[in-house]
């Protein structure tokens, strides 16, 4: 299935992301993360670097999701895709 976007070859470890860590400043990495091999790999290029990381999981019902997903869709800014039911219900598993 298609989903409309291209994954970033980076996966947020962008160069400034990594001068940040080199002078032990947080970062918030704000991506999906979906797959174990994608956090492995964030978390491997912060520690490359001197980075530590911490992993935050927001456990939240479908229904929840459905309706924060809804509203998102509802103003979807320019260059953004949408997510139907049927595209959520695969990221949840």
């Amino acid at each position: 299935m298609s989903i409309g976007f291209k994954q970033p070859a980076l996966i947020g470890i962008s160069p400034s992301t990594k001068h940040l860590l080199t002078l032990d400043i947080d970062v918030i990495l704000e991506f999906g993360f979906f797959s174990r091999a994608q956090r492995d790999e964030a978390r491997d290029r912060a520690q490359s670097v001197g980075g530590s990381s911490h992993l935050v999981f927001l456990d939240l019902p479908f229904s929840e999701l459905l309706k924060r997903i809804n509203a998102r869709n509802a103003k979807l800014p320019d260059n953004t895709f949408h997510v139907t039911e049927e595209l959520l219900k695969l990221y949840q598993g």
